[in-house]
């Protein structure tokens, strides 16, 4: 593996003309048994890139994510 190769690893190059990406909203079904269990998948997806607003229904199971992908 040369210099170069292991350099790549820690830098990464960004377009100047980044295009907008459309927001999208996904639900998914997540089993969650308790106040506990909502919390931590609430901050759980809160906290991934690109996500924008995170809605838990823990009666329904569901988890309703919108944001940019």
């Amino acid at each position: 593996m040369g210099a170069l190769d292991y350099l790549s690893n820690f830098c990464t190059v960004t377009s100047t003309r980044s295009k907008h990406k459309p927001m999208q909203t996904v639900k998914i079904k997540v089993k969650m048994d308790c106040d506990g269990c909502e919390r931590r998948v609430k901050h759980a997806v809160t906290h991934m890139k690109g996500v924008k607003h995170v809605e838990v229904d823990r009666k329904q199971s569901r988890v309703e994510v919108s944001g940019y992908c």
